[in-house]
């Protein structure tokens, strides 16, 4: 338990020091809007409990994907949600979201470190949904990874 919670903390101060830097780089770079994203630690545990409910079964880059998916969201001009909690609880957009059921999820060290990663850098900034079986109607179709279909 001991060196959970110093994983933990460890990705939670590699997050923030990544968040900081990213609004450096926005300010000078004039785009602060599109890349600051609201990041405690209620809304780090919720995502990486999204994660692990959704991609649980795949290796660190699926995981990775679903938080590109949830980023893009938050970037994208498609999407009116603006922020990370806003997107996980739109409307009929996760299953296991609207079942509740990712609440009781413990997620593991690498739902974290694939949101830590992917503050940092973006593996893939066009997807914005994903589905187990196929790709969603009315999409372009991305790529695949593990048993998820990835679209934009």
């Amino acid at each position: 338990m001991k060196v959970r919670r110093l994983v933990i903390t460890a990705l939670i101060v590699l997050i923030l020091s990544l968040i900081f830097s990213r609004k450096i780089l926005a300010v000078e770079n004039d785009h602060a809007a599109e890349l600051q994203y609201e990041i405690d630690q209620e809304t780090l545990d919720i995502f990486a409990k999204l994660v692990f409910a959704e991609a649980g079964n795949q290796g660190l880059l699926g995981k990775r994907y679903v938080v590109d998916v949830v980023l893009n969201r938050v970037d994208s001009k498609r999407f009116k949600e603006s922020t990370i909690i806003d997107v996980i609880y739109a409307p009929n957009q996760f299953s296991p979201v609207k079942s509740k059921s990712f609440l009781d999820i413990v997620p593991t060290e690498d739902c974290y470190k694939a949101i830590a990663l992917e503050l940092g850098e973006r593996t893939n900034s066009e997807i914005l949904f994903f589905n187990g079986r196929s790709y969603i109607p009315r999409t372009t179709p991305v790529l695949i990874e593990g048993d998820h279909y990835f679209s934009k």
